[in-house]
């Protein structure tokens, strides 16, 4: 989780800043975001959740 939300929550929180900012603009309207960042507990041996984040090929 910590490669996702970064030092101090500084990555999910711009993530989270700018992917809110964007609906805001699409809906014209005030949009609040509720994120959640769930792992697999295997994920650096999983080769097709690797692939699915352009990892490897």
């Amino acid at each position: 989780k910590a490669m996702v939300i970064g030092d101090k929550g500084r990555v999910i929180k711009e993530v989270g800043s700018a992917s809110r900012k964007e609906l805001e603009g699409m809906l014209d309207k005030k949009v609040y975001l509720e994120l959640t960042v769930k792992t697999n507990p295997d994920w650096r041996e999983d080769k097709e959740i690797l692939k699915r984040m352009g990892i490897i090929q």
